[in-house]
């Protein structure tokens, strides 16, 4: 993991709230529940549930959209497996594939980072590599989202045992440097891009492309190593 020191924000301080309180003539006891340090970590956690959430919308409508397209998918053995509930079988079009969908993904289960992603798209060939680098942050990056999710931010027993390569101990506040957060983040979006990159081929278009900075971090390196074009575009880039 890249992981650095570097806060992910700075609140106000707690003496500056606490006067504003008093200001406002708001009752005391809210003193009690400013905590900027927790304000901060929860900031980080929620950009993660954030991104996560747009990543699983993602990948939800590039299914649907592939289903859509191709309806011969629905005849593959895989999703002839699958169960359907009658009403689903019997009604519109749009619901069927909503059906469907829902049905996939109680098939695939709850899995880790890229691995339930890539369960899903296989249903519908869209399946592919992912480099190691970008795996693991995404996987963090649902760690993190997890416990603040389900535990309010503080390390658990399970949290520990899943996340022995991080920082982390039971008890202790799950708070993210900058440099963590822009990690994490940075490996959601490069995974969309990857997925929406394999649906882009189909149509004979190139992979997105990235900016300068973003290719020059270890993640944005790995994702212009698994596109050739993209290689090629950065080295024709006239250098001063």
């Amino acid at each position: 993991m890249l992981s650095g020191t570097s806060p992910i924000a700075t609140t106000i301080a707690k003496d500056k709230i606490e006067e504003q309180i008093d200001q406002a003539g708001l009752p005391p006891f809210l003193k009690t529940l400013v905590d900027p340090d927790r304000d901060d970590a929860m900031r980080g956690g929620m950009y993660l549930t954030a991104i996560l959430s747009a990543l699983e919308a993602c990948v939800e409508d590039i299914t649907k959209a592939a289903i859509e397209a191709d309806r011969t998918i629905t005849e593959s053995p895989e999703c002839e497996r699958l169960r359907l509930s009658a009403s689903g079988i019997f009604s519109r079009d749009e619901e069927k594939i909503q059906t469907l969908y829902h049905a996939i993904e109680e098939s695939v289960g709850l899995k880790s980072g890229a691995n339930r992603y890539e369960d899903i798209l296989r249903f519908v060939h869209l399946d592919g590599a992912v480099p190691d680098i970008i795996r693991d942050h995404l996987y963090n990056a649902q760690l993190v989202r997890n416990v603040w999710a389900h535990s309010a931010g503080t390390a658990d027993a399970k949290f520990v045992k899943q996340a022995t390569h991080l920082r982390w101990e039971v008890g202790d506040l799950v708070k993210l440097t900058l440099e963590e957060a822009r990690d994490y983040i940075s490996a959601v979006l490069f995974y969309g891009m990857i997925v929406t990159n394999r649906q882009r081929k189909k149509f004979d278009l190139p992979p997105v492309q990235l900016g300068e900075k973003a290719a020059a971090t270890p993640l944005g390196a790995a994702y212009v190593a698994m596109y050739p074009s993209l290689q090629s575009d950065s080295e024709s880039q006239p250098t001063e």
